[in-house]
């Protein structure tokens, strides 16, 4: 049977943002560790989204907005602004710094921002590799027509498309578009995947979605997709990658790795991020 998560609503600075992986009952969905979404928020003058430098390990995010518009900073020096329709994806490897704000032309106006975040654990042979930073234009990320639906690849490879951003494992992460009244058979070539209902109306395998739920499938050939009304999705497949240990912003195979990065991170020796200051303390537990 399909399994349903609603999510848990927290608090980024007074931000709302909304967790649906790691759940309890359902840890991951392939290498896909965490999935946040955000808004649609509306932030009036004055005010935004800041997020001060934080580290991470043996991991890759993955950011990519319906609205708005954020500044990645990072420890590579790297500074790029994300619209929408685009895709950023970081490796953090042996170790990464980086931040994530509203741009500052946007802060004497009222702005929107509506998006998510994905957190995908690298395989063992990666897990200690140099960090890097990759920028996909909105134009670059590969289209798919497939059936009613409009898919955009935003990682991976999937229906004869390769994404434009590094390939660390089997996976798929693609934002599928339906009209109303669409219909598309996706088969299925990853044996874990889950669709996130962005907004809209829709049955999977004839069952009718929660908006803002995640919906993580049995494995099987294909799945049914039908809408009721214009319909935005975000799908995830891929392969699991083995047992991990997630606490805080770090991903690792064993807890020595973990105490590691903590000590790193409390001595300094992650790199900095020029032009910022404060950066996020290490959480006491």
């Amino acid at each position: 049977m399909p399994f349903l998560i609603r999510g848990t609503q927290h608090q980024l600075d007074g931000f709302p943002v909304k967790r649906l992986l790691p759940h309890r009952e359902h840890r991951r969905v392939g290498p896909f560790l965490l999935l946040d979404t955000f808004g649609p928020h509306c932030f009036l003058p004055g005010e935004g989204m800041q997020v001060p430098p934080h580290p991470h390990i043996g991991l890759c995010t993955l950011t990519f907005l319906f609205e708005g518009e954020l500044i990645h900073r990072d420890s590579l020096q790297s500074v790029q602004c994300l619209p929408p329709g685009a895709v950023n994806w970081m490796c953090a490897g042996r170790g990464i710094v980086h931040s994530e704000r509203s741009p500052t032309h946007l802060a004497a106006q009222s702005h929107a921002l509506h998006g998510l975040q994905l957190w995908i654990a690298l395989p063992d042979a990666l897990a200690e590799c140099d960090a890097a930073f990759v920028h996909v234009a909105a134009a670059s990320v590969p289209v798919v027509s497939l059936q009613d639906a409009r898919i955009r690849l935003l990682a991976g490879s999937c229906w004869g498309q390769q994404s434009a951003v590094p390939e660390t494992s089997p996976l798929v992460a693609a934002i599928i578009e339906l009209p109303a009244g669409g219909t598309v058979r996706l088969p299925l070539a990853y044996s874990e995947c889950a669709f996130l209902l962005i907004d809209g109306e829709v049955d999977v395998q004839h069952m009718p979605m929660p908006e803002g739920a995640l919906v993580v499938l049995d494995s099987g050939d294909e799945v049914l997709l039908h809408s009721q009304t214009a319909t935005r999705l975000l799908f995830l497949a891929g392969e699991p990658v083995g047992s991990r240990y997630l606490w805080w912003n770090f991903v690792a195979r064993g807890r020595e790795r973990i105490d590691q990065a903590k000590a790193d991170w409390r001595e300094g020796r992650f790199g900095q991020i020029a032009g910022e200051q404060a950066p996020v303390a290490l959480p006491e537990r």
